[in-house]
This record gives structure tokens, C-alpha cells and sequence, in this order.
């Protein structure tokens, strides 16, 4: 993992970056066309309500999940879509909770920021390829609407290959069904796991965790229990939290909720 840091900073409307890697700024292509980029950030406290009432002014779709029942808006009123159609949409707030997922397709670029284990994560897609102005631009937009801070320090990852025919394998330690680790890391959640037939709701994921011998998942994972028996415990968890589950030493493997197939 390649480590850079930049600072931003606003001041008059103005975006100063200091890159913590010499030369970093300097390179012509930063980002490939050929990969996407998941980028680890800090948050701040944010209203959904408010955002998703400025954002609908910009032109997005917005998808609010009350438990498991959605509601799609658009321009402040109820709008007859699906919810297939709904996530499709280029400019895209999913609301869950006070957990949101934010997307915006540009004619260069998709970016997309949404919950992290720790945090936000940020993936920048890039149809092109494209210099840290690019990423610099995102930032900006997403400090406009108070979405992270006025400073932003980071680390990033070598970008993950779009469309490979085989995903990265599950880091040493995450017992983990290979699929669902790859909707951790997906360029996209949602259309990731249509794909892949992965049960979403908002933005939880049905699981089941094979749990040890006289264990008891973590006390912190109760609250998404759906049910249990003596060896399975089914969830609707938030997608950011598979990886704690699936690393607790209580639990021998986390795995889809198998789906009846009709004969």
C-alpha cells in the first residue's frame, strides 16, 4: 500500500493541497481508467435529512430506507421508480438510518462515498485516466457539502482492477464467504450484488455467521440479529461491518444467506 497525504484546505473558495510525497503532484496520470480507487476518510457529523434535501436541489435521486421499506424522491416529491431503477440513478442518496451512501456520475468520472468501517471510504472511478485534480475536485464538493472537513489526511490503495475476472482474495484472518468480501471492496455495492444474487437491504447485507462451538457472536452484533439456532446466527448487517464480524475469533466463517431456488 502506497501511503499519501494531502492537507485541504479552504480558504476564499480556494482548495491548497500539499502533497506529503515529493513529485506527487507532479505525475500527468495519478489514476488509470483501468482500475478504481477506494480511499480512507474522516467524516463529520451530518444531517441526512438536510443533505438529502440539498443534493434533491442538485438533481439527485434519493432512496430513504425505513427498516426494510424504501422510498424514492425526487425534487422533494415521491417519484414512481423501483428501487432497481432508483440505484441506478447517475446521481444517487441512499439514505439508511443515519447511514448514506452518495454517488455522482461526471461525463470523466464516478465517485462514490459511503460507509467504512472506520469512518467514510471514498471511490473514485475514473473513465479516463486523470491527475489528483480530479480527486482535489471531488474533495472539494464533498467539503461544500459539509461532508468531510476542512483538512484531509489519507492514506491509498493500489487501485483495484474494474471488471477482473478473479477479486482479491480475503486478507489472512477474515473468515469470509469470497463473494461478500467482494462486495466489501466493489467499485459498486449495488450493482455488485445483483450480480453476484446477494441480499440487499439499503445499505445491510444478509448474512450468516458460522459461530465456534458454545460461542456467542460479539455482543456488539446483537442489534442486527435476525435469528439463530445453535451454530448460525442470521444478520442484516451494515456492509462495512462484515470484516468485524468475520475476523472475531468467535465465528468460524461468514457466509450469504442461502436463497431458495424455486424448482
Amino acid at each position: 500500500m502506497k501511503r499519501q497525504t494531502f492537507l485541504l484546505c479552504l480558504m476564499a473558495g480556494v482548495v491548497l493541497a500539499i502533497a506529503a510525497v515529493a513529485g506527487a503532484l507532479g505525475q500527468t496520470s495519478a489514476f488509470s481508467a483501468s482500475n478504481y480507487y477506494i480511499f480512507a476518510l474522516q467524516g463529520t457529523a451530518t444531517d441526512v435529512n438536510a443533505l438529502s434535501a440539498a443534493v434533491q436541489s442538485d438533481g439527485f435521486t434519493v432512496v430513504r430506507y425505513d427498516e426494510d421499506v424504501a422510498s424514492v424522491y425526487r425534487s422533494g416529491e415521491l417519484a414512481s421508480l423501483t428501487g432497481a431503477e432508483a440505484l441506478a440513478s447517475s446521481h444517487l442518496l441512499v439514505l439508511d438510518g443515519s447511514r448514506y451512501l452518495l454517488r455522482a456520475e461526471e461525463t470523466d468520472y464516478t465517485y462514490t462515498l459511503r460507509p467504512a468501517s472506520q469512518g467514510l471510504e471514498l471511490v473514485l472511478s475514473p473513465a479516463v485516466d486523470m491527475s489528483y485534480d480530479t480527486l482535489l475536485q471531488v474533495l472539494f464538493e464533498l467539503q461544500e457539502l459539509g461532508l468531510i472537513g476542512a483538512e484531509v489526511d489519507f492514506a491509498y490503495p493500489e487501485g483495484y482492477v474494474r471488471d477482473a475476472l478473479k477479486g482479491p482474495a480475503p486478507p489472512a484472518g477474515l473468515r469470509i464467504d469470497s463473494d461478500l468480501y467482494g462486495l466489501m471492496v466493489a467499485e459498486d455495492w449495488f450493482a455488485f450484488a445483483g450480480v453476484k444474487s446477494i441480499s440487499l437491504v439499503g445499505l445491510r447485507v444478509e448474512v450468516v455467521a458460522e459461530v465456534q462451538p458454545g460461542a456467542l457472536i460479539p455482543a456488539q452484533f446483537f442489534q442486527y440479529v435476525v435469528s439463530e439456532s445453535e451454530s448460525l446466527v442470521e444478520l442484516l448487517l451494515p456492509i462495512e461491518q462484515i470484516a468485524a464480524l468475520a475476523g472475531s475469533s468467535e465465528v468460524a466463517l461468514v457466509r450469504q444467506a442461502y436463497q431458495p431456488v424455486a424448482p
